[in-house]
């Protein structure tokens, strides 16, 4: 098996045309996510019997190619924890994968245990050792070491067997229909996650009034758009906990906001003048075109 680093297009291209013909392929991704509104990609590992490599996003740049391959029903995609993996082809292309195994929910059903690191996984299924010494690397830094890229490859490299020895077992104990349900149920729980409104996510929605729950949507609704524009993660926009404070006590003017614990924090203050026009637009809406109170579930 050969290992690689794939930094140019026309080299991440025939990867690409590898892994259709392959049909199946390993799949992996290192990314941050601490300051960005959405995570973002530092690396892509691929493997098939035939070749191990990892991508470099930040020098190849057009990565649909890939995404289409996972989205299509031709190409078996295997991945453990795949709920990042799903998300970054949902966001990418907004599709959902079609051909999806997840190693993690299978070990699920051949033991106790759930859910499972990676590395006790290929213990307990191949009884190898796998290196966990890079889990805090930026993988955003340039140049990437040969030790990260071992470390990221092996993320990948052991997941076919895996794969072989678990739907063996499944289907010996027939069990690997209830593994792809459970795989199919993660995929369209995502899907319809990432497509809700932002509000309904927050907790202690169902206590809100109505004309609470209007201030709530499109105090939720701004602060989305305002993390999309400064590429910012949503709560160092504002906090869950404040967006619902907030709607609860409908502060009128910036004095009565900062009222709110925790809103004379330089990164709130600056924008507390939107906040109060947001809050304003939602008091001033008629009783009649306020929302439907969401059902308790």
């Amino acid at each position: 098996m050969t290992a690689d680093l794939i930094s140019h297009p026309d080299e991440f291209a025939e990867l690409c045309d590898h892994i259709r013909e392959s049909g199946i392929v390993a799949f992996d991704t290192e990314f941050v996510s601490e300051s960005t509104y959405r995570p973002e990609l530092g690396l892509l590992q691929f493997a098939t019997d035939h070749q191990s490599a990892a991508v470099d996003p930040l020098t190849v740049g057009d990565l649909s190619t890939w995404w289409d391959i996972m989205a299509d029903d031709q190409t078996l995609v295997i991945v453990h924890g795949g709920q990042a993996e799903i998300r970054f082809c949902l966001h990418l292309i907004g599709r959902p994968p079609q051909k999806l195994y997840d190693i993690q929910i299978a070990e699920g059903f051949r033991g106790r245990s759930y859910p499972l690191s990676y590395s006790a996984i290929v213990q307990r299924v191949l009884n190898e050792q796998v290196d966990g010494s890079q889990t805090r690397t930026d993988w955003l830094r340039r140049p990437l070491s040969q030790d990260q890229l071992k470390y990221a490859l092996e993320d990948v490299d052991h997941v076919l067997d895996i794969w072989r020895t678990q739907t063996k077992w499944l289907k010996k104990h027939e069990r690997l229909s209830w593994a792809e349900a459970e795989m199919q149920r993660m995929i369209d729980d995502i899907e319809a996650d990432d497509a809700s409104p932002p509000w309904q996510k927050l907790s202690g929605v169902h206590k809100l009034s109505r004309r609470e729950l209007a201030i709530l949507q499109k105090l939720a609704a701004w602060r989305e758009r305002e993390a999309a524009f400064r590429n910012r993660p949503t709560r160092r926009i504002l906090r869950d906990d404040l967006l619902i404070d907030l709607a609860k006590r409908k502060p009128k003017t910036v004095q009565q906001a900062l009222a709110t614990r925790d809103m004379n924090r330089p990164e709130y203050k600056r924008r507390l003048g939107d906040v109060v026009e947001v809050i304003a637009e939602a008091l001033q809406l008629p009783d009649d075109e306020l929302p439907v109170k969401p059902r308790s579930r």
